[in-house]
C-alpha cells in the first residue's frame, strides 16, 4: 500500500492470438482481473486480439459485464491478420535467414513469434496516454487460482515485475506488472529485432525480451501460474519449480546456427 493511503489503479491489457479466447479470457478475468477489481486498483481494461473470429468482440463484452459488472470500462481491439502479415513479412525474412530458434522442430513458431510481437507494439501505441501502472496478460494463458499482482507492484513499484519461473536465461513474457513510463521498451520491443538478431545472431523470445529491458529495473517476483493453452483447447501440463537449463538453451541455439549456416551454403 501505498504511504499516502491511496490505492494506485492499474490498467489491464490481454493481448496476442485469440486461439481458445473462449477458454482464456473468462479465466483471466476471473483469477487476475477480479482480484484487482475488488481490492479496489482496477482502473479498466483493453483486449487486443489477433482477428480469428468474428464472435471475439461479443463473447469478450459478454464476460467482461459478467464478472467484472457492468461498470467496468473496456476497450476492444482487433487486428486484421492479413495486415500484420504484410508488416512484418519484411523483417520475418530478415530474423529468418540469420537466427531462427525454431527452425528444427516447429519453422512456423517464428512467425508465431514475431507476429506477437508487432501485435504488442500496436496495443501499447494505443495505449500511450494512459500513465497507469499495466498489468500485461498473454491472451493465450489460463488461470487456475487467484493472483494477487497488485501485492507484487506495492514490493517494487519502480521496476518491471516478471514471472519468477520459465525464464530461460531471459525473461518470462507470459505477464508482466509495468510502471508508467516503461510501458514502450516492453511493448514496442519488435523495432529493435532486426538490430538484435544482426548482432547475436539468433532469435529467442525471452533473451531478447532481457536484452529490450536491460537499462530498466526487474523484479522476478510473480510466482502465480499462468498455464499456456494450445489448439482445441489444451491446457499444457507444466512444472513451475523447474528451471529450463542455461545448457539447453546454447545447445539449441548452436544447432539452430550450424544448420542454418549449413543450409545457406548449400
Amino acid at each position: 500500500m501505498r504511504r499516502d493511503g491511496m490505492k494506485p489503479k492499474f490498467w489491464i491489457l490481454i493481448a496476442g492470438f485469440s486461439r481458445n479466447f473462449e477458454l482464456t479470457i473468462p479465466s483471466l478475468l476471473q483469477r487476475t482481473v477480479l482480484p484487482l477489481k475488488n481490492s479496489g486498483n482496477f482502473a479498466g481494461l483493453t483486449v487486443h486480439l489477433a482477428e480469428r473470429s468474428p464472435i471475439a468482440r461479443e463473447f469478450v463484452e459478454l464476460q467482461v459485464r459478467s464478472i467484472l459488472g457492468t461498470e467496468a470500462a473496456l476497450e476492444f481491439r482487433t487486428e486484421a491478420e492479413a495486415l500484420v502479415v504484410e508488416a512484418i513479412e519484411s523483417l520475418y525474412k530478415k530474423v529468418a535467414s540469420r537466427g531462427n530458434i525454431y527452425a528444427l522442430h516447429r519453422p512456423e513458431a517464428l512467425h508465431r513469434a514475431v507476429f506477437f510481437l508487432e501485435l504488442l507494439n500496436r496495443a501499447g501505441v494505443a495505449l500511450k496516454g494512459q500513465g497507469l501502472p499495466l498489468v500485461f496478460l498473454r491472451a493465450d494463458l489460463f488461470q487456475r487460482h487467484d493472483a494477487d499482482l497488485a501485492t507484487h507492484y506495492f514490493r517494487a513499484p519502480s521496476a518491471v515485475n516478471v514471472p519468477g519461473w520459465h525464464n530461460w536465461q531471459g525473461i518470462n513474457d507470459r505477464v508482466a506488472i509495468i510502471p508508467p513510463g516503461i510501458t514502450g521498451a516492453y511493448l514496442g520491443r519488435v523495432t529493435g529485432l532486426e538490430s538484435y538478431v544482426r548482432t547475436k545472431g539468433i532469435f529467442h523470445p525471452e533473451t531478447f525480451l532481457a536484452h529490450s529491458l536491460r537499462d530498466v529495473p526487474i523484479a522476478r517476483s510473480i510466482r502465480s501460474e499462468f498455464f499456456r493453452t494450445r489448439d482445441g483447447g489444451r491446457i499444457l501440463d507444466e512444472d513451475f519449480h523447474a528451471e529450463p537449463s542455461l545448457l539447453s538453451v546454447f545447445g539449441h541455439h548452436m544447432l539452430t546456427r550450424a544448420t542454418s549456416r549449413w543450409w545457406r551454403s548449400r
